[in-house]
């Protein structure tokens, strides 16, 4: 699970939902470009934030995994596409290990859509506080009811891998064979769980109850702990966002 990236950055900075427009924006314009171009100056800009604010090594796991999705892509595309015709290598002569043009043409084009949105969505994922992000959906009309289920759900992730951890340290000081072979995952599974999850529900009563105390239910104006402002600059990144979106769409519809 990705933690937060605390450190005091512009992209830190920003409205919440100023990240959320801006990644809603910036995927429809480089879906809609489709333009090899466009995907790398997004790519490099993006990947220069994540060197400059310490991020590279989380984000070095997405480039291996969007390597090892590359090399799968152009070697399914481009050896058996459908639509293959134009011999580019015959990697081995006399069998059909072949490499084609229109399935490699096929495949960049899916793969430069696909590696500036791995970087640019990790930046909104590393810097995107969910509870900001309740507070800001809560001043846009949402009901806080509904926001604090969404902020939940995201903050549970957390909380139960580093329950499961607990336990599964806490079980094998009881000598609980927790790793190994097939059977013996199997076999700790239900010692793992079974906490886990009536600990789980002894944290949802005590929730409850602690968000009845603070009168969660009351009709009345709600106070925040973290009150996010919204700047000029939000603005800025909102409106080219749209334009950048607007621009990719009409691309697509007038000059393809």
């Amino acid at each position: 699970m990705l933690k937060i990236n605390e450190k005091d950055t512009f992209i830190s900075r920003l409205y919440p939902m100023t990240k959320i427009w801006f990644a809603i924006g910036l995927t429809i314009g480089i879906f809609a470009f489709s333009n090899y171009y466009v995907s790398a100056v997004i790519f490099i800009m993006a990947f220069a934030i994540i060197v400059k604010d310490g991020m590279l090594k989380e984000f070095r796991v997405l480039i291996i995994a969007a390597i090892i999705l590359g090399i799968s892509l152009f070697m399914i595309q481009g050896i058996l596409n459908p639509t293959n015709q134009t011999v580019i290598w015959n990697v081995i002569p006399g069998t059909n290990f072949t490499f084609y043009k229109e399935g490699l043409i096929i495949a960049s084009n899916v793969y430069s859509r696909i590696l500036p949105l791995v970087a640019a969505l990790f930046l909104l994922v590393r810097t995107l506080n969910i509870t900001e992000l309740g507070v800001a959906l809560n001043k846009l009309g949402v009901s806080h009811r509904a926001s604090f289920v969404l902020t939940s759900t995201f903050q549970i992730i957390t909380v139960l891998k580093r329950e499961m951890q607990h336990i599964i340290d806490a079980q094998k000081t009881r000598g609980l064979e927790t790793e190994g072979n097939l059977f013996n995952r199997i076999k700790a599974f239900i010692p793992i769980m079974v906490p886990l999850i009536s600990n789980s529900i002894m944290k949802v009563q005590s929730q409850v109850i602690a968000l009845e105390s603070k009168g969660f239910n009351f009709n009345i104006k709600k106070s925040y702990y973290r009150d996010p402002e919204k700047t000029n600059f939000d603005t800025v990144m909102v409106v080219g966002a749209i334009l950048f979106a607007v621009s990719g769409v009409t691309y697509r519809l007038l000059v393809i």
